[in-house]
């Protein structure tokens, strides 16, 4: 299997992951942004498939980062509460996992690349899904206080006086 193959694979299996993730949550807020990440996804495939089957590397700059900057400040706004459980959290762990990889993977066969043009193209690839990496990492921080708070609280219950 050829670096696109796999890439489409990766997308298609990350669109997917999304979608259900969607499907989990009942947080209006949570939904839209996985389905953000699900439709990202689905503009990376089309990009590698491009690639693929025309040798044209044309990668697109997302502007998933502001998307969301925007929709958390609207959360806030209207005082929307990240009312999630502990399985919300885990699920945006595993997505986060998941664009970590994306991005070694895009960022590893970069570097094996001897084709300047698809070199470029991973690299960019590659940065797209950090943006990904960013956003969820600081959902899972958002999301997480309540849980880190108690944690927390307990802990210093705990100590000697």
């Amino acid at each position: 299997m050829n670096v696109f193959d796999y890439a489409i694979k990766i997308e298609q299996e990350g669109e997917q992951f999304y979608r259900d993730l969607a499907k989990r949550t009942n947080h209006i807020g949570l939904k839209a942004i996985l389905t953000i990440l699900a439709d990202e996804e689905i503009l990376h495939d089309k990009m590698f498939a491009n690639m693929k089957d025309n040798l044209f590397y044309d990668v697109h700059s997302s502007t998933i980062l502001t998307e969301y900057d925007s929709m958390i400040t609207s959360m806030k706004t209207n005082k929307e509460k990240f009312d999630v459980g502990k399985d919300e959290v885990e699920m945006f762990e595993k997505a986060l996992k998941f664009e970590k990889d994306s991005v070694e993977y895009y960022t590893q066969k970069a570097k094996e690349s001897t084709i300047p043009n698809e070199k470029l193209a991973l690299l960019k690839i590659a940065a797209e899904e950090q943006k990904h990496v960013i956003m969820i990492e600081n959902l899972i921080e958002h999301i997480s206080k309540p849980f880190s708070w108690i944690e927390d609280a307990e802990i210093s219950k705990k100590e000697p006086y």
